[in-house]
């Protein structure tokens, strides 16, 4: 892979494979290079890497239209948001950045909250654009590249939490949140949500709930959290 960074520098190695959304670990002839996302310093990357090779659903993605890409990226990050509001976390603020090459997509931010709902919106995000991309006439290997490597970062979070000793039921999170995107009302208010977050590109917490209304309101689905349902 190719990054450049803002100073200009191009750096060319393989992509380590024990990558996560917090670094990037460039492998150069044996050297490695840490660059963090959240810093910004990468400007552009090239396709979808896997172990250093090109992922094997990268040219599938390649068949979205950047108008498609951007539209539904806005949907993935507003589905961040609002579905994790229905499960109960606090939504700080939520950014998109539709541009193809960025390397952070966007991110919705939240007060710290039980692991098993965080799952359930980090799960949703990646599943809301999949589907935003189904509506859009693309067939299912364009849908399965959209959750797969679009959603990496958020699947990297959820393995993190995993590891750290959190308890996750996976399975269960999947469900929850396919059975919340299955809902017209909640469907409605991502969508809603993605088409403000679009045009402004920043949103926060109380901008999406004077969106949306009362986040509950919008399904009687409950999702399962421990000690709590």
């Amino acid at each position: 892979m190719t990054v450049t960074l803002a100073n200009g520098t191009t750096i060319t190695g393989t992509l380590c494979p024990d990558r996560t959304e917090y670094v990037h670990v460039i492998d150069i002839g044996g050297a490695e290079v840490m660059v963090r996302p959240d810093q910004a310093t990468i400007k552009e990357v090239t396709a979808p890497q896997a172990n250093g090779r090109r992922h094997v659903f990268a040219d599938h993605q390649d068949k979205i239209t950047d108008e498609d890409w951007a539209t539904t990226r806005a949907v993935h990050e507003a589905a961040h948001a609002v579905i994790g509001m229905i499960v109960g976390l606090t939504l700080k603020e939520v950014w998109v950045e539709t541009g193809r090459r960025a390397t952070v997509g966007g991110e919705a931010r939240f007060e710290p909250g039980v692991p098993q709902a965080l799952a359930v919106h980090l799960m949703a995000g990646p599943m809301a654009q999949a589907k935003a991309v189904a509506e859009r006439g693309y067939d299912p290997l364009v849908q399965a590249s959209v959750e797969s490597l679009a959603g990496q970062g958020d699947h990297a979070t959820i393995n993190t939490r995993l590891a750290e000793g959190h308890v996750i039921w996976l399975s269960q999170a999947q469900r929850d949140a396919q059975a919340l995107l299955d809902s017209p009302e909640v469907w409605q208010a991502i969508c809603s949500a993605s088409r403000a977050l679009a045009n402004k590109e920043r949103l926060s917490g109380a901008d999406v709930r004077a969106l949306i209304g009362e986040p509950r309101d919008l399904t009687c689905h409950r999702a399962w959290l421990p000690g709590l349902t």
